[in-house]
């Protein structure tokens, strides 16, 4: 048996050998995938541009493989929304578990520290998910802490917020004491008794839109919703490619509000204000793509705002490591010759960092993401948020090139999407972005400069 065995592997080793070098890495090195550039002057085009130079540095070196957007749009066809609610919630949810063990080890001052951080991370990852649920969660158990504290009117405001999101809520009366029940009970029977206010939601004409409003679908815009209590509500709209909307809205008893969403909003979320938020949303949202290319190595680039450089880093999924970043000067001064040679210098010296095996050597990690505005790189924005998959065959006649193949004519076929200065260019149609204050209820909303 076992010589039968070895004549049939002896007879297939010439296909196993070819097989294995059509699916296997090249004996390159790791592979390694370039994901565009984060930048508020520079073009979508250029940085478009960018990316097929930088690829094209990383394969002529011999030492890894590269693998542009092109390539790697294969790779993340179904796995787009999955990578978009990782990065807008992953930093939440570890603060709200983090809240809910201090709760439950009755820890209340901490717990209501961690829960303050997860209100906000969650509050600005609705924009991108359209997901309430863990919000709601962090608000109840702010409440619940507030209670253990005995600041009584802090815990009012915490379950009232819980309760406009989810008004069909309860506590389990197996796990809260009955004290604690009943002032939740009186405030989701106040809120209860006065669910008489209204929002429609129309998008532009012509567009069809999915309307989510807390994290519930409420059909086509345009879209009447009845039934809503006084409090802060959340809409979002979902239409083709990648067009989104988002607002959040303050409604008073017996309102009829009217929303119109523009659907040019950005799906990656609102940009942190602090360096250190920026930090924060960069990891995530390089740890959640980290998981799901399929590379050992990401590259990461961007532009500096002040001195106009260039600068790249690469990120290792497997350890979570980022390298220290590399430079080149990039001033529309220089000649072509000297742009060129400047990226291609950077671009050795970042591959440098790395092992061949795909990890940040240890003299070359940085203890920390960059601060960068995560919805400033045009390919990746639309790498997650266009629909990935292609289009249906033609049932007649010669079959045509699809326009979606090769690098060049890939990235021609979005429309990019790039956010600076307080305006956004959308489909060569610029926006102004405006923020509203009004009390407690702070909106933001896009639309056209006159």
């Amino acid at each position: 048996m076992l010589s039968s065995l070895l004549e049939t592997f002896e007879l297939l080793r010439p296909i196993v050998l070819v097989l294995g070098m059509l699916l296997c890495p090249s004996a390159n090195g790791a592979e390694i995938a370039v994901v565009g550039l984060h930048s508020m002057n520079t073009s979508a085009e250029e940085v478009g541009e960018l990316t097929q130079q930088m690829v094209r540095i990383i394969q002529d070196s011999g030492t890894m493989d590269a693998i542009g957007p092109a390539a790697l749009k294969d790779r993340l066809i179904g796995r787009q929304e999955l990578i978009l609610e990782e990065m807008a919630n992953s930093d939440g949810i570890k603060k709200l578990e983090a809240g809910q063990l201090l709760y439950d080890r009755a820890d209340m001052a901490q717990a209501i520290l961690e829960l303050k951080d997860a209100v906000e991370l969650l509050g600005n990852s609705v924009a991108v998910t359209g997901e309430t649920r863990s919000l709601r969660d962090a608000y109840l158990f702010l409440g619940l802490s507030h209670t253990g504290l005995g600041a009584t009117e802090e815990a009012k405001r915490a379950f009232a917020k819980a309760v406009v999101m989810d008004p069909e809520m309860e506590l389990d009366p197996l796990r809260y004491p009955p004290r604690v029940q009943e002032a939740f009970d009186q405030i989701r029977r106040r809120i209860r008794s006065a669910m008489n206010a209204s929002i429609t939601v129309q998008v532009p004409a012509g567009m069809e839109a999915e309307v989510w409003i807390d994290g519930r679908n409420r059909g086509t815009a345009p879209v009447t919703v009845d039934g809503l209590s006084p409090g802060r509500h959340y809409i979002r709209a979902v239409g083709p490619g990648a067009h989104r909307g988002y607002r959040t809205v303050g409604l008073s008893s017996t309102q009829e509000l009217e929303v119109f969403l523009g659907m040019d909003q950005h799906g990656m979320g609102p940009v942190a204000s602090s360096p250190q938020g920026r930090v924060q949303q960069t990891a995530s949202l390089y740890r959640a793509l980290g998981r799901h290319t399929g590379t050992e190595l990401i590259l990461i680039g961007w532009e500096d705002e002040v001195s106009g450089e260039l600068l790249v880093q690469l990120y290792s999924p497997q350890s979570e490591r980022f390298s220290k970043p590399h430079s080149a000067a990039w001033s529309s001064s220089l000649s072509e010759d000297n742009r060129k040679a400047a990226l291609a210098e950077m671009m050795a010296s970042a591959i440098d960092q790395s092992t061949p095996q795909g990890e940040i050597r240890s003299e070359a990690v940085d203890l920390r993401a960059q601060p960068l505005a995560i919805n400033r790189n045009p390919v990746l924005t639309g790498l997650l948020l266009q629909n990935l998959r292609p289009a249906p065959a033609p049932t007649s006649g010669p079959a045509e090139r699809s326009r979606g193949e090769g690098e060049s004519s890939w990235l021609e076929s979005y429309r990019w999407w790039l956010v600076g200065g307080g305006a956004a260019v959308v489909g060569g149609v610029t926006t102004a972005i405006v923020v509203q204050k009004m009390g407690d209820n702070g909106t933001i909303t896009v639309g056209p400069i006159p």
